[in-house]
């Protein structure tokens, strides 16, 4: 087991979700935009998570 996760939105994934491509400045920017919540999410959310580990574990170990 790797002591990392790596996740990777792909432009035309972006472009979907907004429904139309992106110019080249607006990829850079949402990039920029998408790399700023995911630290944002990272340190909001994993405390909250973990406060729930016993049961993530259990839940996941039936699929074990």
């Amino acid at each position: 087991m790797e002591n990392k996760v790596d996740y990777t939105f792909t432009r035309k994934q972006v472009s979907d979700a907004v429904g139309r491509e992106l110019t080249d400045k607006e990829w850079e920017v949402m990039a920029s935009e998408l790399e700023d919540a995911i630290d944002y999410y990272f340190y909001d959310e994993i405390p909250r998570l973990f406060t729930d580990i016993d049961y993530l574990v259990e839940q996941d170990s039936k699929f074990d």
